[in-house]
């Protein structure tokens, strides 16, 4: 069986060099912790990445609580 040549191998372990920073740099955009956003009590289509006032009305932006940190227990809107 024929060896491969070093140029071939050169390649190789570029392109596996390459797909592996690929996967770690993708991963770090996934951890650490969620990124807090903020809409308007009045406005709630207008949502900022940062605390402010709304561009339409002028209130005060107010942070988007998640989903899950609701009060255990507690019935979600339209439930019946």
């Amino acid at each position: 069986m024929k060896t491969s040549s070093p140029l071939v191998r050169a390649a190789l372990l570029l392109a596996l060099l390459g797909l592996l920073l690929v996967a770690i740099l993708s991963g770090c955009s996934r951890g650490g912790a969620p990124a807090v956003q903020y809409h308007c009590p009045m406005h709630p289509t207008y949502v900022s990445d940062r605390p402010g006032d709304c561009q339409i009305c002028g209130m005060r932006l107010v942070p988007i609580e998640p989903p899950d940190s609701r009060a255990p227990g507690a019935a979600s809107p339209g439930a019946d």
